[in-house]
């Protein structure tokens, strides 16, 4: 350390204090495909290797001493290691954190990559996985003391001297005279926004981003179902079904008030859903990802549900992003009208399953899409009050062998679909 440096005042160790998640399920399905992974714990976490990185003078925030390697002192008492492992569990970025929760701060003394690792995104990956960690504890800045050599860096990863937020200048005024500093360390801060939409979506979309603009080569070709949801940010509920989302933030399942009439038939055939698999690369990859089955699927079989927030027309109408949203017929959506049923499209955009990753084909797609129960209109036989469809599913059309891309006809006009269904990829 540098002698000249003016020493820092004492701070008062915290007990009892929230330590950031560990073993997260959802961030390890997301790093997995990339043979990474993460730990975190106190100053043995990462064990020799970490401590070495750390006192390799590589770390972006702050020249390490014998305290910050060891926790050793009071004034790191409060303090804990996060470590992102590569092949055979190397820790290729490791940093030192200290949660302030009363002011919901999240401060990065210490940030080193290994010398191996630099130029691979491997400091901005572990800087985002600490953002999505916080946004797990519920914390909302993040906050470094930079170096002029790692002020680059921060910045790339959003960071800022001058926040623009007030509860972010609020809370570095309050928290400045905890911070450890040196005399060449400017403060910089970034928001950690809440994760979007109910029933803990996704806490780690800066991570996905990071893990698509890094140098590694082995992206990952292959996602299951959770490591697709972690990937692309979304919430997997296919096992739970469609949803409308009430006054005042209240998620309404529609599965469990389901009437008889709306259950599928236990007698189909149905494709078991860990069989799907989201892969990169389809059509010769000009299509980006796209959805198969690891096993053969016989036609007439239920392949997945179309699974996601349910939304009326006007909803629909006011949303920015449609690019998921299934709707029904035309026949169907005018007998909805009628009767005044709400229910007109199913969107997937934050919460939904494997079959948002199926792309279209005009040609020869392998699907069809259906609703259920199979619509009626009102008619004698049904008491003149028809049967309005409540559930849509993707269906084999014909026998399908493992490992073929599965495909349906996104529609338009002919079809009587009031619209198509693009996808970002």
């Amino acid at each position: 350390r540098d002698s000249s440096a003016p020493p820092r005042p004492r701070r008062r160790a915290v007990t009892g204090r929230p330590r950031l998640p560990r073993g997260d399920s959802d961030l390890s399905a997301l790093l997995q495909p990339f043979s990474l992974s993460y730990t975190g714990g106190g100053a043995e976490a990462g064990g020799a290797a970490a401590t070495a990185l750390l006192s390799s003078r590589t770390a972006f925030s702050l020249d390490s001493e014998s305290g910050a390697l060891t926790f050793s002192g009071s004034e790191w008492t409060d303090a804990e290691r996060v470590v992102l492992l590569g092949a055979g569990e190397q820790p290729v970025a490791v940093a030192v954190v200290r949660v302030h929760e009363p002011l919901r701060v999240l401060e990065v003394p210490l940030l080193a990559v290994a010398k191996q690792s630099r130029g691979l995104g491997r400091g901005a990956l572990l800087a985002a996985l600490l953002v999505g960690l916080g946004r797990r504890l519920g914390l909302q800045t993040l906050v470094v003391p930079a170096t002029e050599d790692s002020r680059g860096f921060w910045l790339k990863q959003g960071l800022r001297e001058r926040p623009d937020h007030e509860q972010q200048k609020t809370a570095l005024k309050r928290i400045d005279h905890l911070l450890f500093k040196y005399s060449d360390t400017t403060v910089m801060a970034r928001p950690i926004a809440p994760a979007h939409g109910p029933c803990g979506a996704s806490h780690f979309a800066e991570v996905g981003v990071a893990l698509d603009r890094s140098g590694c080569s082995s992206k990952p070709l292959v996602l299951t179902p959770t490591q697709a949801a972690a990937k692309h940010n979304y919430v997997d509920i296919n096992d739970r079904g469609n949803f409308w989302m009430r006054p005042g933030g209240v998620v309404d399942w529609c599965k469990p008030g389901y009437a008889p009439p709306e259950l599928l038939p236990t007698e189909w055939k149905q494709v078991p859903y860990p069989k799907l698999e989201a892969f990169y690369g389809a059509d010769g990859g000009s299509r980006g990802w796209g959805l198969r089955c690891k096993g053969a699927i016989r036609a007439d079989s239920v392949v997945v549900e179309v699974v996601g927030r349910c939304f009326s027309e006007e909803e629909h109408a006011a949303l920015e992003d449609k690019t998921y949203a299934v709707g029904f017929p035309d026949a169907i959506v005018d007998a909805k009208r009628a009767a005044g049923d709400p229910l007109h499209f199913i969107d997937p955009t934050t919460h939904g399953g494997m079959w948002r990753f199926v792309n279209d084909s005009q040609e020869a797609p392998n699907l069809c899409l259906c609703y259920h129960p199979k619509f009626e209109k009102p008619s004698p036989s049904n008491g003149g009050r028809g049967v309005l469809p409540t559930r849509a599913y993707l269906k084999a059309k014909h026998d399908i062998a493992p490992g073929v891309e599965l495909t349906f006809n996104y529609g338009g006009s002919k079809e009587g679909r009031r619209s198509t269904y693009p996808r970002s990829w």
